[in-house]
């Protein structure tokens, strides 16, 4: 604000230049997609009601995008701008004063950001459930402007709005990730076998040994698989494994011990 001192009592003559304080965009507004109607301003000192302002708003390749007119009112002019589809990269005002003034004056930059949207597909989308997979995935995104945008994977998509030129990288940041709640098969889950109480553990170990000295009382009764019959030496496997809680496990030990 301008100061100006004179004596008292008298009638004293003053010139106050003219001149643009200043050419912004909304402080809400200094970025936004395509589509976004965004807010603007000039405001001014010593310009009379009435003046006629225009605003240039172009990108950055240089192309003018549009123009925007209106009057100047209690020095200050207010408006919205809808950003144009073909923007590149950002957008600058630049407002001039006509009616003799030539004045201007240049806003700062707005970003124009992009809607993109990526749906993510696994390799194994044929035997897992791909939403568990990627969902709460955290992900970065680094853009040709230097910008880095960071989220998560909401089911299995990324719907972002980001500021870039012509390209930018998406990495998943699986370090981070959640263990998709996905069901791993494994041998004791395809056991039908109930899980066993203590008092069933000690009783099979009970039985597991009487068998283990049964077999042995039998394997000294007998010289050896050799001299037995063959309907005698087949009568004595049945019975023999007919006492054992797990011949399967035990099979080549049972084996070993009719023909050793």
């Amino acid at each position: 604000m301008s100061e100006y001192k004179r004596q008292t009592g008298n009638k004293h003559k003053i010139k106050k230049d003219s001149i643009i304080t200043s050419c912004t965009w909304d402080k809400k507004s200094r970025a936004g997609c395509v589509g976004y109607e965004a807010k603007l301003s000039v405001e001014t000192e010593a310009v009379k009601n009435g003046s006629n302002v225009v605003v240039i708003i172009s990108d950055k390749s240089g192309k003018v995008n549009d123009t925007v007119e209106g009057k100047i009112q209690d020095n200050k002019f207010t408006s919205t701008y809808t950003v144009n589809e073909e923007s590149v990269d950002c957008l600058t005002l630049k407002a001039n004063l006509a009616d003799g003034y030539e004045l201007e004056d240049t806003s700062s930059l707005f970003l124009v950001l992009r809607p993109i949207k990526i749906s993510l597909i696994d390799e194994y989308k044929n035997e897992l459930d791909s939403h568990k997979t990627f969902h709460g995935l955290p992900y970065e995104i680094i853009t040709d402007t230097k910008q880095t945008y960071i989220g998560t994977v909401k089911e299995r998509e990324i719907t972002h709005n980001i500021h870039y030129k012509d390209e930018y990288e998406l990495e998943l940041l699986y370090q981070s990730a959640e263990i998709p709640d996905t069901p791993i098969e494994t041998l004791a889950a395809t056991n039908d076998e109930e899980p066993q109480e203590d008092e069933d553990i000690e009783k099979a170990s009970g039985n597991k040994q009487a068998a283990s000295q049964t077999a042995s009382a039998s394997d000294a009764a007998t010289p050896g698989a050799n001299s037995l019959s063959d309907d005698d030496f087949n009568n004595y496997v049945v019975n023999t494994f007919e006492k054992i809680d797990n011949p399967i496990n035990n099979l080549d030990k049972q084996i070993n011990k009719l023909i050793g």
